[in-house]
């Protein structure tokens, strides 16, 4: 094996609830309340901009304004870490020893970023090299110096940690 990703958004960290309530509270201090069921059905996994056009409509003036205070209230909420669980930290510590990682994202870098690096992964020293990060989608970011010929990518269920384990 030559490398692992891991994607970050519901494996890496398990942040959905967190996000859900602060479109909320963006979107009500817009005049357009949101509910959590309507955030669920209608716009979770879809990316930032997607989400305020959808809700706010093409073009509004305070788009520019929500996206940045999602960010901001995300790096805030869960920037130390707190939405990677235990047993996902243990099993990306397990899997550091055997070959090397990255991180994937569609997430935007300052909230994906920060909380990699609450979490300890940016120090992590992997069999064959330092831990890679790499921003897809929003963050329009490439990876670099990791030349990858066969990938095993980790991504929401849980039956992946628990082969990674074994």
């Amino acid at each position: 094996m030559r490398a692992i990703l891991f994607d970050f958004n519901g494996t890496l960290s398990d942040d959905e609830g967190v996000q859900c309530e602060i479109w909320r509270a963006l979107f009500a201090a817009q005049g357009r309340p949101l509910t959590a069921r309507e955030y669920y059905e209608e716009l979770a996994g879809l990316c930032d901009p997607e989400i305020v056009e959808r809700r706010l409509g093409p073009g509004h003036p305070a788009a520019a304004e929500v996206l940045a205070g999602r960010v901001r209230l995300f790096r805030e909420r869960a920037g130390d870490g707190s939405t990677v669980p235990a047993h996902v930290r243990e099993a990306v510590l397990h899997a550091a020893g055997r070959t090397r990682l990255a991180v994937v994202s569609g997430a935007i870098a300052p909230e994906a970023g920060v909380v990699v690096t609450g979490v300890g992964y940016t120090a992590l020293s992997c069999a064959g090299g330092p831990m890679h990060y790499a921003l897809f989608g929003n963050g329009g970011g490439v990876m670099i110096g990791l030349v990858v010929e066969v990938v095993i990518l980790y991504a929401i269920n849980g039956a992946g940690w628990l082969a990674l384990r074994e």
